[in-house]
């Protein structure tokens, strides 16, 4: 499957179970915005897509800066 490639190393367990609440948390999220079914137009969703998006790259992004990186 390729996984071994993808997360190979050894990770801290505050890494493991952080990395496990986000999964939980974002389930939770899509779950209940699924229940609350309150539909947005095509341009609000692509809108909603490419924000999150472009936050997501930014934290990795700042995750990656050496006062970040090296604690």
């Amino acid at each position: 499957m390729g996984l071994s490639r993808v997360a190979s190393g050894s990770y801290t367990p505050i890494e493991v179970v952080s990395t496990v609440l986000m999964a939980g948390f974002a389930l939770v999220g899509v779950v209940g915005a699924i229940r609350v079914g309150r539909p947005l137009s095509l341009p609000w969703r692509v809108a909603m897509v490419a924000l999150f998006a472009v936050v997501q790259v930014g934290a990795m992004w700042a995750s990656f800066l050496r006062p970040i990186a090296k604690r």
